[in-house]
């Protein structure tokens, strides 16, 4: 039989699995010598077209070429691209067809597997040069689709204002940054600490960056149906031994106040400043009244306390007004020291973020000189 190539002999380790099989026959006229191997050159070519040859046959009475086609399952293949061969070598001598060992069917690396093949003889006439024509094919793959550029998500309206904490002032020149999903959107606020950012909904964080400020980042959820209003907050830089606790919260209830209690020291609305032990110095820097906040205390001179005990310092919260309360305020306290943040506690955060008791919330106490900070977990914590 003729010599086949390598390539073509081991296709079947990789033709693993199949889409579709048929079967055909070559056709050839009655002829007197049907059932000698000369009668092979007067069949009809067997041709896969543009798939490929899986097996075939030499059948007797009739004398006929069976053969079958297979289309291969080939991941990403666009469709088989048919290679004509240009026909083998002859061979020594006439090449009569009784030396198909002469014959060599080798399809190319580029198109390795065979499509189809035919003998033919050069001239026409009996003992004449013999040649195998043959077609090789290749699975071209199919290039990965560029995939849809994503549906760009509808832009939603965030608007808001960044006041100082210290004065409740609009801040002008603060960088506000929102980032959602892969959109990042800033501006810088305006002479009355307004600004105007497009951002898509959902899930976000916010972030205001100015120089000689503490800088902050707040998680954000932006509305699909309507504007979302943002109140936010710098707080200026500080010497290393400050510290400043910024009460923020919603629309009601509209007065929530601030205590800091430190040894004899009783700091609130009604008293805005107090100086105990060794010089440990609080100031209520803002009392707000209309809801929102913020409220904001400093404590200055840290390094003067000595004493553990007497430098402890309390943070509580009293909602003053009747409407609402404090479960659904959405109060949050930043305590910050020097310039950097420390320590986030929100109202229904759990635990670790302080108790409620009726109309009071027991956020935290501090150690100021230390720097110690502890959720309370009892009024006695928190007296």
């Amino acid at each position: 039989m003729a010599k086949m190539s390598e390539s073509i002999m081991n296709a079947a380790k990789y033709l693993v699995e199949w889409s579709e099989f048929k079967q055909k026959k070559t056709t050839a006229s009655p002829q007197k010598d049907e059932d000698s191997l000369d009668g092979l050159v007067k069949f009809g070519a067997v041709d896969c077209g543009n798939n490929l040859l899986q097996k075939w046959k030499v059948k007797r009475h009739p004398f006929e070429i069976e053969y079958w086609c297979a289309k291969p399952k080939f991941a990403g293949v666009s469709g088989l691209s048919v290679t004509p061969g240009p026909g083998n070598d002859d061979g020594p001598g006439l090449g009569e067809l009784m030396y198909l060992d002469r014959h060599n069917v080798a399809c190319p690396a580029a198109t390795p597997y065979l499509s189809k093949w035919d003998i033919l003889r050069t001239d026409g006439g009996p003992g004449a040069h013999i040649k195998m024509v043959y077609g090789c094919v290749i699975a071209a793959p199919t290039p990965a689709p560029t995939p849809a550029p994503p549906t760009p998500a509808p832009m939603q309206v965030v608007t808001g204002q960044v006041v100082n904490s210290q004065n409740a002032q609009g801040e002008e020149g603060v960088t506000v940054t929102i980032i959602a999903g892969d959109t990042e959107r800033s501006k810088v606020t305006n002479a009355t600490g307004h600004f105007i950012i497009e951002a898509p909904a959902g899930n976000a964080t916010i972030s205001y960056f100015k120089e000689a400020f503490i800088n902050e980042s707040n998680n954000l959820t932006i509305s699909s149906t309507e504007r979302t209003d943002v109140h936010g907050t710098v707080s200026p830089a500080m010497p290393p031994d400050d510290w400043r606790i910024i009460l923020q919260w919603g629309e009601f209830p509209k007065d929530l106040d601030s205590y800091t209690t430190f040894g004899a020291c009783d700091i609130k609305f009604s008293k805005k400043s107090g100086t105990c032990f060794e010089g440990l110095t609080a100031n209520l820097d803002v009392d707000s009244r209309h809801g929102f906040g913020p409220e904001t205390t400093t404590l200055s001179g840290a390094s003067k306390c000595q004493k553990r005990g007497d430098c402890k310092a309390v943070f509580k919260v009293k909602q003053f007004s009747g409407d609402r309360n404090l479960s659904t305020s959405g109060a949050t306290v930043f305590l910050k020291n020097g310039n950097h943040s420390v320590q986030t506690f929100n109202v229904n955060g759990g635990p670790e973020n302080g108790i409620i008791v009726g109309r009071w919330w027991y956020v935290f106490y501090l150690y100021p000189r230390t720097g110690e900070v502890h959720p309370c977990t009892s009024t006695s914590d928190c007296p």
